[in-house]
């Protein structure tokens, strides 16, 4: 019989690493969200130098975005309430399980391993997807590593957005 790892265990292993640090005093975590090291180190490497595109009026930096993004997600705000909505990669194929968060500059790409529970792929700049065509390469490369992880089965949720959120 060969041996999976849940989640948790992936954690204690360093395989992935769950995101702390985003709760006020008093409150609890309705969600969770884990990063794959790729990008836990794209997120302590490249996020902290980047500057708001300027497409949108206003918006703070980055690094900002991020957090706020990652706190309403843990928090379990509704994720739907403005444009910046989660996205499935391939809203009519439920098999693929690739969903995208977004924030006015940042794309986040990974798979809800369970309800409420989402695992991080990679991170990238809106404007460097677009200048070089890489939403293709960032879902399938999510889709590799989902493959790679020696997690339990199901490995990903295979439902719509109720089921995940």
């Amino acid at each position: 019989m060969t041996y999976m790892a849940t989640i948790e265990k992936l954690c204690i292993d360093k395989k992935l690493e769950k995101v702390s640090g985003l709760l006020d005093r008093g409150e609890m975590p309705l969600r969770a969200i884990y990063l794959l090291p790729a990008a836990a180190e794209w997120m302590r490497n490249v996020l902290p130098g980047l500057k708001a595109d300027g497409f949108n009026d206003g918006a703070v930096s980055p690094n900002q975005q991020a957090f706020v993004l990652l706190r309403d997600f843990v928090v379990g705000r509704d994720m739907f309430a403005d444009d910046m909505y989660p996205k499935p990669m391939r809203p009519d194929d439920v098999d693929h399980g690739i969903w995208e968060l977004r924030t006015a500059d940042l794309r986040f790409f990974g798979w809800f391993v369970r309800k409420g529970c989402f695992v991080v792929s990679s991170v990238e700049t809106k404007e460097k997807l677009l200048l070089h065509k890489l939403y293709a390469g960032h879902r399938e490369q999510a889709i590799q590593r989902r493959n790679a992880l020696d997690l339990d089965d199901p490995k990903f949720l295979k439902r719509k957005r109720k089921d995940v959120f």
